[in-house]
């Protein structure tokens, strides 16, 4: 799987943006809107650990690895995102009530929600020193 190891720094947002697109292409992705939706979910994903988890990290990076699924129905983009900080309770996060500010929907999950709503399937896993989470969009 290529992967790509980036500082807790959102000065590498858009390294880490050519890395998804690029990884996609050799992947064999051509469709923009999925490579579209892997960065947006991704900077998302990655946005969020360096800043609000950065505080808690007991490493100075964290690691995207990308991977690609095919079977005879369906043709998978799998993106795992590593962090070595504090768990977050990823899976009861949802999109926040459309009614609500900006500013509140971004207190309450938005970005979480955006993640879920552009990707297929997306799965956190929590273990003693790191986190992993796993996200799979469809080409």
């Amino acid at each position: 799987m290529p992967q790509f190891k980036s500082n807790l720094d959102t000065q590498w947002l858009s390294k880490i943006a050519d890395f998804i697109e690029e990884t996609a292409h050799a992947l064999g992705v051509q469709d923009p809107n999925v490579i579209y939706d892997l960065k947006l979910a991704v900077d998302e994903a990655c946005t969020n650990i360096m800043t609000h988890g950065k505080k808690s990290q007991k490493k100075d990076h964290l690691l995207i690895q990308m991977g690609r699924q095919m079977n005879k129905q369906d043709r998978i983009i799998e993106v795992a995102i590593t962090d070595f900080g504090n768990a977050f309770p990823f899976q009861k996060m949802t999109l926040p009530l459309k009614d609500l500010s900006i500013e509140e929907k971004l207190k309450n999950g938005f970005g979480v929600g955006l993640i879920k709503s552009v990707m297929e399937k997306t799965e956190y896993k929590s273990f003693p020193d790191k986190n992993i989470l796993r996200l799979y969009k469809y080409f």
